[in-house]
């Protein structure tokens, strides 16, 4: 299971199983997602001041979202979502960053 480890590091991240360099590439840095307070503050400031267009009587989907639909899923964002314990949940899995063709 090493030796399959060890090659799928190599060739899909170009690192060792203790993380070196395995050939010459951009540099594969860990990391951790931690959103500041601040943001999420801001986040929820925004959508309160949401200003909805009218709707179009009786058009349901048919030119976008349904109004009713976004006011309820903007409501949620901005009252009931917990952004921590995703954040939690994602920083389970081991995350990174890299420079591929200059991104």
């Amino acid at each position: 299971m090493k030796k399959v480890l060890t090659l799928t590091l190599v060739l899909l991240f170009g690192v060792g199983p203790q993380g070196q360099p395995a050939m010459q590439t951009p540099a594969i840095t860990p990391f951790t997602i931690r959103v500041p307070d601040a943001v999420l503050t801001d986040l929820k400031t925004r959508l309160a001041m949401t200003r909805f267009p009218d709707e179009i009587a009786g058009s349901g989907w048919d030119y976008g979202t349904n109004l009713g639909y976004m006011k309820e899923l903007v409501a949620y964002w901005q009252t009931k979502f917990d952004w921590r314990p995703q954040e939690r949940r994602l920083n389970q899995t081991r995350q990174f960053t890299t420079n591929i063709d200059g991104l």
